[in-house]
């Protein structure tokens, strides 16, 4: 017996030699052209008076598709920060049938529904969650989740390369070490971020009656300047503010919403003490000249008598 692209178990009869049977494996993984025949060499065989068989026998022809269907998986981006979305794609080596959302697993996050033209490549939308950060993130399909169109399963399960999620906007605090300014005083300002940022400057931070010298930092998350208040300024509720779009993240999440310091006050007004001018008198017959060194602002009278 000549069994083509398989193996052949040993032939059983049940009937004294009239009928055999046999079962056919075929081969694994293979998807052969071409009709194939299971023939069986007459000349092998005889009757039980001996008389041996002619020439071959054939069954009815088969074709073999055993080749199970493989599954790639890729993103279109490998970090999600806030706002951003990524496209996942499908690819089987052959059409299939029966795959959806059920056949993958995924968390931190959502994923559309999937959708294909030809049953070949699929594609979904993968939304990350909000105020995460996370790494290592893979999507996954099940073993066995699709069939191709002979019925062959997939083996296995099949993931994606890993991702990261950022979704979380750095965060600022604001503080001073003096809330009442004078004159020839300033203030050390402290930036305090949640985590390590980018293009953070001078020129982002929003103040009024007084300067900001040079931001100073040793790991891009705590920042010091100091601030010089305007002289001749006498104002309440001043505040240091940082517009949260003009910085970001390490992954490009920007701040968000502004942030501001605790109000402070600033009086750099010198006080001036002024005289009405003073007039020479006579005590007595000798005439002298007052010299104040201070003033009340009232009218200083003297009389002789």
């Amino acid at each position: 017996v000549t069994a083509p692209m398989g193996t052949l178990t040993d032939v059983v009869s049940e009937d004294e030699g009239l009928t055999y049977t046999a079962t056919f494996t075929p081969t694994a993984d293979i998807e052969p052209e071409g009709d194939f025949f299971i023939t069986v060499e007459n000349a092998g065989v005889a009757d039980l008076r001996g008389n041996p068989g002619a020439g071959t026998s054939s069954g009815p022809s088969y074709d073999l598709e055993t080749l199970r269907p493989t599954l790639i998986i890729t993103l279109d981006d490998d970090l999600l920060i806030v706002g951003e979305t990524m496209e996942v794609t499908f690819t089987f080596s052959e059409s299939v049938y029966g795959f959806d959302n059920e056949d993958i697993t995924f968390a931190d996050g959502v994923l559309t529904d999937v959708s294909t033209d030809d049953d070949v490549v699929f594609t979904a939308v993968f939304t990350p969650s909000n105020d995460l950060e996370a790494d290592e993130i893979v999507i996954t399909t099940r073993d066995g989740a699709v069939k191709d169109d002979s019925g062959n399963l997939i083996i296995g399960t099949v993931s994606s390369p890993d991702f990261e999620i950022d979704t979380k906007n750095p965060m600022l605090t604001i503080s001073l070490d003096d809330l009442k300014l004078l004159e020839a005083e300033g203030a050390t300002i402290t930036f305090e971020f949640s985590e390590a940022v980018m293009d953070f400057t001078e020129e982002d931070v929003i103040v009024e009656n007084g300067q900001v010298g040079m931001l100073a930092t040793l790991d891009n998350m705590s920042f010091t300047a100091v601030f010089t208040p305007d002289v001749e300024v006498a104002a309440v509720d001043n505040v240091i503010s940082v517009d949260g779009n003009s910085y970001t993240d390490l992954a490009g999440n920007t701040g968000g919403e502004s942030s501001e310091s605790e109000s402070f006050e600033i009086n750099t007004v010198i006080p001036v003490i002024t005289f009405d001018a003073l007039v020479s008198n006579t005590y007595g017959d000798a005439p002298f000249d007052l010299i104040a060194s201070a003033s009340s602002g009232l009218t200083v009278t003297f009389e002789s008598s």
